[in-house]
């Protein structure tokens, strides 16, 4: 029996470069993350070089800073893009915990995916959503409407749901001597014209 040849695995194909507007994309990126902008084009073609040439897989992947320090960004700049990753896919979290939250409540998806962003903007979590002793203008106040937001007053057990309006004393205002109280046929009687007082 002839013996077989081993055949070599095909080479799987190069992965292509990120376009010059990709790596632009990526160091405009780094650089709003805190990156120093003289550093970001050749952190970007490094990050491109370890697979990761779109800002989108960056995120996707969620490498710690070791992994981006092995990729060639100094252990502080790297420190400072994963921590930015890492708060990014929270806030996405969260606002989609507290968008799922309100929708329970009968508030409308439209509605909810509207006032999630403010809320993690102002509360942060779903727990600390659910903890805070907000109130009805408070609420109104972040753009919700009266309605949404009482259906959600009602589920927060810490919430102020009653504000007690507090009335501001009116000033006494004086008008002047009360006329003398007149009775009979001479009630009916009035002074001319010429002895009003605003003639004097």
């Amino acid at each position: 029996e002839e013996e077989e040849e081993e055949q070599e695995a095909p080479a799987s194909p190069a992965k292509a470069a990120a376009s010059a507007v990709e790596l632009a994309a990526m160091g405009k990126w780094l650089a709003d993350v805190g990156v120093p902008v003289d550093s970001c084009a050749g952190y970007a073609s490094l990050l491109d070089n370890a697979g990761l040439s779109h800002i989108d897989q960056i995120k996707a992947a969620a490498p710690n800073s070791t992994a981006l320090c092995n990729a060639g960004l100094k252990r502080g700049h790297a420190a400072l893009v994963a921590t930015s990753i890492e708060e990014g896919r929270a806030a996405v979290d969260d606002k989609g915990y507290i968008t799922s939250f309100l929708i329970s409540l009968v508030i409308g998806e439209k509605a909810a995916r509207t006032y999630a962003p403010t809320l993690v903007a102002a509360h942060g979590t779903l727990d600390a959503l659910r903890a805070s002793a907000t109130s009805p203008s408070g609420l109104e106040a972040l753009g919700l409407k009266k309605g949404h937001a009482a259906l959600l007053l009602a589920a927060l057990p810490n919430a102020i749901k009653d504000e007690v309006i507090v009335e501001e004393d009116v000033p006494p205002c004086d008008f002047g001597p009360t006329r003398p109280t007149r009775r009979g046929p001479s009630a009916l009687t009035f002074p001319l014209d010429v002895q009003l007082p605003i003639f004097d």
